[in-house]
């Protein structure tokens, strides 16, 4: 069954053989663990983090973002209101927020943005979401209120506008920092510093949404790690900010980009690769036998350094060269157009491309003559000689193509006529052509005569070739010729 091939451009790298086949891509960096403030232990304010254990620094913060604000919520007093005024000068952007639990999975997490007023107070903003981690945050849509939006009360002193008792009747915990939701609204995230309960200066939990004081105590969550960030305009210290730096998290003040992909070579698992591994196979593009197709192994069974999972001659390393869309180890003359591929003598050799089409042996005594046509064509002769014209060429005639039997050259025994049973000693006719001794005797009808020594038969059939019969009795007269003249 023959296959299509297009014509093909030539692989540009034969691939090795263990660095082909594996060059494996490394998750993406996670950024460096830094207080926006350059606090290495505590990204508040000085003196709102009251408890020290509850100090929280992110070691894996969102890429691109530096933490302004953060505490771990324990049974004991952990902060002040005020914990997350460091993030207050940037309240009008852009801002990130994350809840842990206690095992550092993430309970939720969004961007939030577009800060729109509230009723609650002149400093609450209400934010929209996106980038959803874990359970997400709830959004707006144009209007903070109740059951909508991210609400931070932003209050440079401390100060108070909701609050809810606790489920097992112990005080109560406030939302005078953060009141919002799950981004489906199904699960409280109240946070309030000031809360009575100082187990309740955080909490998670359904089954209510915002605007609800319905809490579990069975699955409510308020052992929490919770963390503000804004944008971080040059997380890596290297002097470009992060909105112009291709390499955000990792130093490179000379911002190389090799691919010219927007990548900085330094944090760019394919920095030879535009396309950044697009099938995904783990295997660079630049180095990748098949670039477009996921082919991890990058087998090639033909070595041409086009991977068998795109290469549609896999066993032509030629790729179809005469582009009559038969690939070169079907095609029965892979270097000629032939797409019909006709081959009258069926040596599977096609008939533009074979120097012999009629001859199935191909010209097998190697003399330039094909078998069809060679006069010999199990002996090389190329000259064709035949000096007979019996159409049987010199080289392979057992006569060699010369009848004379005579000194001069004529055949003898042509003109001489047999004593039919005389036994007569000479058969008369010209002395040129004399047979004398020849025939010595005949025996009965049927039987065989006696020739001089030599039997031959009477069977038509069984006759010697003239040739030789010429020869023989060439050979006679001129014996008998020298007889006589010895007499």
């Amino acid at each position: 069954m023959t296959m299509p091939c297009p014509p093909f451009a030539r692989a540009a790298l034969v691939l090795g053989a263990a660095t082909a086949l594996a060059t494996v891509l490394t998750p993406a960096a996670t950024a460096q663990a830094a207080c926006f403030n350059g606090d290495p232990a505590d990204c508040n304010p000085a003196g709102t983090t009251l408890n020290p254990a509850a100090r929280f620094v992110d070691p894996n913060p969102p890429v691109g973002w530096a933490q302004c604000a953060g505490f771990i919520n324990t049974a004991s007093d952990d902060v002040s209101p005020e914990w997350e005024n460091n993030c207050i000068p940037y309240n009008g952007g852009e801002l990130f927020l994350r809840v842990y639990d206690m095992s550092s999975n993430i309970v939720a997490g969004a961007r939030l943005f577009d800060g729109v007023g509230c009723t609650y107070g002149a400093s609450h903003l209400g934010y929209d979401t996106d980038m959803q981690e874990g359970a997400g945050f709830l959004g707006h849509s144009g209007t903070c209120d109740g059951s909508s939006s991210t609400t931070f009360s932003w209050y440079p002193a401390g100060g108070s506008f909701c609050s809810c008792s606790a489920p097992d009747g112990l005080g109560t915990r406030t939302c005078d920092d953060i009141f919002t939701a799950s981004e489906l609204n199904n699960a409280i995230f109240y946070v309030g510093a000031n809360s009575t309960s100082h187990a309740y200066e955080a909490v998670w939990g359904p089954p209510g949404g915002k605007n609800t004081c319905s809490l579990d105590a069975g699955t409510e969550i308020h052992q929490l790690q919770i963390a503000i960030y804004i944008p971080d305009p040059d997380a890596d210290m290297d002097g470009i900010p992060a909105s112009n730096d291709n390499c955000p998290n990792d130093a490179n003040p000379g911002q190389e980009d090799n691919d010219m992909d927007g990548l900085g070579d330094v944090c760019d698992d394919c920095d030879d690769d535009p396309d950044n591994d697009v099938d995904a196979d783990l295997v660079c593009g630049d180095v990748d036998n098949c670039p477009g197709i996921s082919n991890g192994a990058q087998e090639d069974a033909d070595m041409d350094g086009m991977g068998d999972a795109c290469d549609t001659c896999p066993l032509d390393p030629d790729n179809d060269p005469d582009e009559d869309m038969l690939c070169g180890d079907v095609d029965n003359c892979p270097n000629d157009f032939n797409p019909v591929q006709p081959d009258d003598d069926d040596d599977g050799l096609g008939n533009i491309c074979d120097p012999c089409p009629d001859d199935p042996t191909n010209d097998v005594d190697e003399d330039g003559v094909c078998g069809m046509e060679d006069n010999c064509p199990d002996d090389p002769n190329p000259d064709q000689t035949d000096t007979d014209g019996n159409g049987m060429g010199d080289a392979c005639d057992p006569v060699g193509g010369d009848s004379s039997g005579g000194e001069d050259g004529t055949s003898n025994g042509g003109s001489g006529v047999v004593d039919e049973g005389t036994g007569g000693e000479e058969s008369t006719g010209g002395e040129a052509g004399s047979t004398s001794g020849f025939v010595t005797s005949f025996t009965s009808a049927g039987q065989e005569p006696e020739v001089s020594g030599c039997v031959c038969t009477t069977d038509a059939d069984q006759r010697p070739p003239l040739g030789a019969l010429a020869m023989l009795l060439g050979a006679l007269g001129l014996r008998r010729r020298r007889r006589r003249d010895a007499a």
